[in-house]
């Protein structure tokens, strides 16, 4: 079995980071995959990804697919003016309010596109991260990532923004990361496939690895006035750290 990690793009496929996670007797294995070298055309559509992440999922034996978007709108009862409780928390820079509502506005595609490929995922098999429990097995299920609060959670500095991110600051943060868990890769990440990778370490405990933890923070994702609601955020957590987290 393996883990599934996207660092999700709207505008182009190459801009979509993929990383497939392994783990063999003890030892953390991961390899790439290049959207765009499967001649997937700009702009991304939904459908079309969505179908390009279950195949993958399918034969690589992927039960759990991490998307780095937003998988719902704002509850109006969750006591918010204008965020989700997992948002809140982690301090995403980007906000989903009520539906059509985001900040920054700018943003507003991104999430949309997000929200219908969690859509769309849940139509071919992986329906979003209901309750804790379904990461202690083998079924399929969508979760959401948030990459800047893994690297956090993990006691790690967090990668820079790829607008500001130079090759040296990927080498840098990946040789960090090499030795606070020692990772094979097929070959060397660009910007979004490390932003890819460590989101997905949060799956490693149901790969049967004990190498880190995980925590959720927010709440239960619910179906309100025909569209997806609130939901959790999962994230990698060092090991020394794991019994001082709870779900939130």
């Amino acid at each position: 079995m393996t883990i599934l990690s996207v660092d999700l793009a709207s505008r182009r496929y190459q801009d979509i980071g993929i990383a497939v996670i392994e783990c063999v007797d003890g030892n953390v294995y991961a390899w790439f995959v290049k959207p765009h070298h499967a001649l997937l055309k700009a702009p991304p559509s939904v459908d079309v990804l969505a179908g390009f992440l279950s195949d993958i999922a399918q034969k690589a034996r992927s039960s759990a697919i991490f998307i780095d978007g937003p998988q719902g709108w704002k509850h109006p009862e969750n006591g918010l003016e204008h965020a989700r409780i997992c948002e809140r928390r982690l301090f995403t820079p980007g906000k989903t309010g009520l539906p059509g509502a985001v900040k920054p506005a700018s943003w507003t595609y991104m999430a949309e596109f997000s929200i219908q490929l969690f859509d769309a995922l849940d139509c071919a098999g992986h329906p979003r991260l209901m309750d804790p429990s379904e990461l202690c097995g083998t079924k399929r299920v969508a979760i959401e990532s948030f990459p800047t609060s893994a690297w956090r959670s993990l006691g790690q500095k967090p990668l820079v923004a790829k607008s500001r991110a130079s090759i040296a600051h990927v080498e840098d943060r990946l040789r960090a990361l090499r030795k606070f868990i020692p990772i094979s890769l097929d070959e060397e990440p660009s910007h979004d496939e490390l932003q890819a990778l460590i989101a997905g370490l949060a799956g490693l405990p149901l790969l049967g690895s004990t190498a880190v933890g995980y925590s959720l923070t927010g709440t239960t994702p619910v179906q309100l006035e025909g569209t997806w609601r609130e939901g959790f955020i999962v994230n990698p957590v060092a090991q020394d750290v794991v019994e001082r987290i709870a779900p939130l």
